[in-house]
């Protein structure tokens, strides 16, 4: 999974912008490549049970 954030101030100028466009580009040329929403990834994994606890959760303890 690949996750791009982008600041209008920063990745607004014209050569970021060029970049951005040719690295768009080519991942749509692929045919493996989705993009997709935070909430269709959710749905998708839930329905394809492909859902893990974070191992930065720590490890659970029971109660006294």
């Amino acid at each position: 999974m690949l996750v791009i954030s982008l600041h209008d101030r920063i990745s607004g100028h014209a050569g970021r912008v060029r970049v951005l466009d040719r690295f768009l580009s080519y991942a749509k040329s692929k045919p493996d490549v989705w993009f997709a929403r935070k909430d269709e990834i959710a749905r998708w994994a839930l329905s394809h049970g492909r859902t893990h606890r974070s191992s930065f959760e720590g490890p659970r303890t029971s109660p006294a």
